[in-house]
């Protein structure tokens, strides 16, 4: 038996890679830097200061990780106030989990 089950938010609950990748394009776009499929890979699921510290590399500095997770997480509160789009079952196996008196929590990587 399980003592706790952790659930990870983003690709799990809610599916927000889609926007994480909109987001990053974006805001490089912005900055005059055209974000390829092999950067996405790059930053794919890495905690933020990992993918602003790559950001800023790809601009040579002229935008500080500081800055761009700035930018980033400001977009992504914008994006993710409306409509999220949910994975299918995340839910129910949530309650599932709750029926069996198991205590659970939602985990993420991502800034509160």
């Amino acid at each position: 038996m399980f003592e706790a089950v952790l659930f990870d938010m983003d690709g799990l609950f809610i599916d927000s890679e889609p926007d994480w990748h909109a987001a990053e394009t974006e805001i490089m776009k912005s900055l005059g830097y055209n974000w390829a499929p092999g950067d996405q890979l790059q930053c794919l699921g890495g905690p933020l200061s990992r993918v602003t510290e790559y950001m800023s590399n790809c601009l040579a500095g002229a935008k500080s990780p500081e800055d761009l997770a700035t930018l980033i997480v400001n977009e992504m509160v914008r994006r993710l106030s409306g409509q999220v789009a949910k994975m299918p079952g995340a839910l129910e196996f949530s309650r599932l989990v709750a029926n069996e008196n198991i205590p659970q929590a939602l985990v993420s990587a991502s800034p509160r």
